[in-house]
């Protein structure tokens, strides 16, 4: 008995295929150095500091709805359930059971599912999705290298005094600073009365390193000292929440 009853308790060998190949999967990547982990000591010792400067205003409503992306390519959905969900939002509609809550598989109004889960959904359409939901968007576009978006309020960051950002870099910049330090006055053109704001971006993995390209993530907060925002990143089947700059 104690010697099947360890048997039970080890790691099982992978599945082969008939040829006795192992099968292409993965579990999880490594985080390249471009960001921080949220749980390493460094990634706590940013968010402490954070805290304490005031700009992770966004992050304990987010962190409460924190979900894990339901296919590989619902980047986009999982990230608006988050923030819908976050923003108390009612959907008017069940999910299960008489529990009115959102859902990745009700939120295709925009877009049909089969769609985006074969090719992923893009930033124009997630924004439609946003406000069919019910939330109120300001949806800015950076230059060519990226785009960026607000969902339930406006963006902000760190030096607009700088005469090489672009235009779109320091309105980006500003929103995260606004949605991140909850400055509602500095957002969507003025005092909007809405307490709760979201800052979603789109942007290619690529440029982190990080494998795969387009994606979507939820900001979850900003650090001044290293000019670097908190993605609270849905695919945590890859990647953990990380600080990037």
């Amino acid at each position: 008995r104690r010697s099947s009853w360890a048997a039970a308790l080890e790691r099982p060998q992978p599945m082969q295929d008939t040829q006795g190949q192992q099968p292409v999967s993965f579990h999880r990547r490594v985080l390249p150095p471009s960001g921080i982990a949220f749980a390493s000591t460094r990634g706590r010792e940013v968010f402490a500091e954070a805290l304490a400067n005031g700009t992770l205003h966004c992050f304990f409503k987010l962190i409460e709805q924190f979900c894990t992306q339901a296919e590989p390519a619902y980047c986009g959905l999982g990230t608006l359930v988050m923030v819908l969900n976050a923003l108390d939002i009612d959907p008017g509609r069940t999910w299960k059971g008489p529990w009115r809550w959102f859902h990745e598989g009700m939120l295709d109004c925009c877009e049909p599912l089969e769609d985006i889960r074969r090719r992923g959904i893009t930033f124009d359409k997630l924004a439609c999705l946003a406000r069919c939901n019910g939330a109120v968007v300001d949806a800015r576009r950076a230059n060519a290298s990226g785009s960026s978006g607000v969902v339930g309020g406006s963006e902000g960051g760190d030096g607009e005094g700088s005469p090489s950002l672009s235009d779109e870099e320091r309105a980006f910049r500003e929103a995260v600073r606004s949605v991140c330090s909850g400055d509602n006055a500095a957002c969507c053109g003025g005092s909007s009365g809405r307490v709760h704001r979201f800052l979603v971006v789109s942007y290619s993995r690529r440029e982190f390193g990080q494998t795969g390209d387009g994606h979507f993530s939820p900001v979850g907060g900003y650090h001044a000292g290293s000019d670097s925002v908190l993605l609270l990143d849905v695919a945590r089947f890859k990647y953990p929440p990380h600080w990037v700059g």
